[in-house]
């Protein structure tokens, strides 16, 4: 049976229409927006990423990655990336629906799944791909509004989001998803 939570997140998912962006031939990506519950709270899974890694090593960020020819799709390709670097059970993971699709900084098309997570014990995140876990309640975004930076890049301005929780700086486009995500869902009431 669904929480009240996961009932209220399908009620409005269900009349959101996810921003969708065409993929170029720079490939695109998922990545899972991970949401867990605690005592009925709920909370989100983040990853920090491995200094080993090529590209955004050190970021914290959703477990993802690139699609493969193997996915049947976005959902299929959060799902599949989620299993390799977390370890968990995909029957552990019920897909709430999609979220918006991003643009990262090398053209790449970044499609966000929401999902929620049984729970977190027995993760065995891959060491390769994440040096370690960090759980943050979803309060802590609803009650800190992010730091806010203006970047330009290319000629054109933009705002880059910050996060500070707990000695750690959530920022760049995972902040940007989860910032979007709270104003969509939570601000409304």
């Amino acid at each position: 049976m669904p929480s009240s939570f996961e009932s209220r997140l399908r009620r409005q998912l269900s009349v959101f229409t996810p921003r969708k962006i065409i993929p170029s031939s720079n490939g695109e990506a998922s990545v899972l927006f991970s949401l867990f519950e605690v005592n009925g709270s709920p909370w989100l899974l983040l990853t920090r990423r491995s200094k080993k890694l090529a590209a955004y090593r050190g970021h914290i960020s959703f477990p993802g990655g690139m699609r493969e020819e193997s996915d049947s799709g976005a959902v299929d390709t959060a799902i599949r990336e989620t299993n390799e670097e977390l370890g968990i059970d995909p029957e552990r993971i019920r897909v709430i629906g999609e979220f918006n699709d991003y643009l990262s900084n090398e053209g790449v098309v970044v499609h966000s799944i929401l999902g929620l997570l049984e729970s977190t014990s027995g993760l065995k995140p891959q060491p390769e791909e994440v040096e370690y876990l960090l759980e943050v309640p979803l309060s802590f975004f609803l009650e800190h509004s992010p730091r806010v930076e203006r970047w330009e890049r290319a000629g054109r301005e933009f705002d880059v989001y910050f996060y500070d929780y707990k000695g750690e700086v959530i920022w760049g486009l995972t902040a940007r998803m989860i910032r979007h995500f709270i104003d969509r869902f939570f601000q409304s009431g």
